[in-house]
């Protein structure tokens, strides 16, 4: 899946990247960097999975985490 995948998924479900990032108590920026694929962090990435309801791997297969 790439970015604009995951973010027109996640904002199909009402989710931003600033919503997120306010939930889990990490700043914007580090939820974009997930998302774009430049950062890893297990947290985020889980908490995006389960948002969308599918597995990370299935997210971020197209990366290298």
């Amino acid at each position: 899946m790439n970015r604009h995948q995951i973010m027109y998924l996640l904002l199909e479900r009402g989710y931003t990247q600033s919503r997120i990032a306010r939930e889990i108590g990490v700043t914007p920026q580090a939820v974009s960097s997930i998302v774009r694929g430049t950062a890893t962090s297990e947290r985020i990435k889980k908490r995006i999975a389960e948002i969308l309801g599918r597995p990370m791997e299935e997210i971020w297969s197209f990366k290298a985490a």
